[in-house]
């Protein structure tokens, strides 16, 4: 998640429950619907659990394989 992503999310997080909560103040909405914002919470968590955020480090070639051989330069030597 980029960082603008994370400030909409985040913004989202907090709207969501206050809208909420202020619609079952003005009876609007029935008060199970409270039980949403929170329900929607841990569906999010558990969704971005099985993401993950570190994976092992990747490795390197072998040096042997790496290694290539030249043959050796033939004719005279020119001094």
């Amino acid at each position: 998640v980029t960082v603008p992503g994370a400030a909409v999310i985040l913004g989202l997080w907090a709207a969501v429950p206050v809208t909420t909560a202020t619609l079952v103040y003005a009876e609007l909405l029935h008060p199970a619907f409270l039980l949403l914002p929170p329900a929607g919470s841990v569906a999010a968590v558990f969704v971005l659990l099985r993401i993950p955020a570190y994976t092992p480090p990747r490795t390197a070639p072998s040096r042997t394989a790496a290694r290539r051989t030249t043959a050796p330069a033939t004719g005279a030597a020119i001094p």
